[in-house]
């Protein structure tokens, strides 16, 4: 029964037909926005309903918010643009990395914004997967970490469990002036 639930309550939020399944083998939560198939993780630990509602939350943020075409197109244009003539498949990859942390901490303040009652959810949820060591962080020195790291860190509730530090140029390019 709660695989059903939270299968409606996914369905719900994307406010769409989605498909939802439970996949093992992957170590997180993912949106196929192709086929329009969010997949969920089947963990060997008990996972708390919060933190599942964060999952479902992000997940269907990417289903309402991230369009592929445009997203596919922007993160090849920027690393054309970047890298030119030198662009090589590891590149690209890199860009769509730093693409895919900049859009899931765009999805996620807009699921906040839509879902007020997520924001409990995300912050339970998070808190479990530092907890969990999900981001392998702990023993880590975390200002250590390159700047793409530390923001995504960052916008997943770092700031509340990590003391994140960002230069003054780093600040700026978060649009948050008022982080250390």
């Amino acid at each position: 029964m709660q695989a059903e639930s939270k299968s409606i309550l996914a369905k719900l939020l994307a406010t769409e037909n989605i498909t939802v399944q439970q996949k093992p083998g992957i170590t997180t939560a993912m949106f196929d926005l192709k086929n329009r198939v969010l997949m969920m993780p089947l963990w060997s630990a008990e996972v708390s309903n919060d933190l599942q509602d964060l999952l479902l939350g992000h997940e269907t943020g990417h289903a309402l918010d991230t369009p592929l075409d445009d997203y596919k197109k922007a993160y090849e244009t920027i690393a054309k643009n970047v890298f030119g003539d030198t662009l090589t498949p590891r590149l690209e990859s890199t860009v769509r990395g730093f693409m895919n942390v900049i859009e899931d901490a765009r999805i996620d303040k807009r699921q906040k914004r839509r879902y007020p009652g997520l924001r409990k959810n995300y912050l339970k949820g998070y808190t479990e997967l530092f907890e969990r060591d999900f981001f392998g962080t702990k023993g880590r020195d975390i200002n250590g970490m390159n700047f793409i790291d530390r923001a995504n860190l960052y916008f997943k509730g770092g700031n509340v469990h990590l003391d994140i530090e960002f230069t003054p140029e780093e600040r700026s390019l978060l649009l948050c002036p008022s982080i250390r």
